[in-house]
């Protein structure tokens, strides 16, 4: 039995037992009945929270803050350019910067992923090992 249903079984034994006026409806006892409902709902929700609350809080408990990012691989291509721009120059083969030396800047601008910025940022890093687009 979960939580959900023990206090389901606490609130209709409630009503039963203290909503309705009427004791007695052709030999059945609407209170007994409502106080049998109250008390195996009780029963229900301590043994969920003595038997399977912590159990499931355990299990859970990877979900935490316990994982960690995945680590994008190194690609020797500056970080700057951006996520899109470097999956695009990883697919099309480039995976150094000095790859890139003499490659014409309209080539990497057709990539799908590489803007203006990315071919921008390529240039200024190749300039800084000199080198530079084609």
């Amino acid at each position: 039995m979960r939580i959900g249903a023990g206090l389901l079984l606490i609130a209709v034994g409630a009503i039963l037992r203290f909503g309705i006026s009427i004791v007695s409806t052709h030999g059945v006892a609407i209170h007994t009945i409502g106080d049998i409902l109250i008390l195996v709902g009780v029963f229900g929700v301590v043994l969920w929270l003595v038997v399977r609350a912590p159990w499931t809080r355990s299990r859970h408990s990877w979900c935490h803050g316990t994982i960690r990012p995945m680590a994008s691989p190194d690609t020797g291509l500056p970080r700057s350019i951006g996520a899109p721009a470097t999956r695009a120059l990883t697919a099309a083969g480039y995976t150094e910067l000095r790859q890139l030396a003499n490659v014409p800047a309209a080539e990497l601008g057709k990539l799908h992923g590489v803007g203006p910025k990315a071919l921008r940022l390529l240039q200024e890093a190749l300039q800084a090992h000199g080198m530079s687009l084609g």
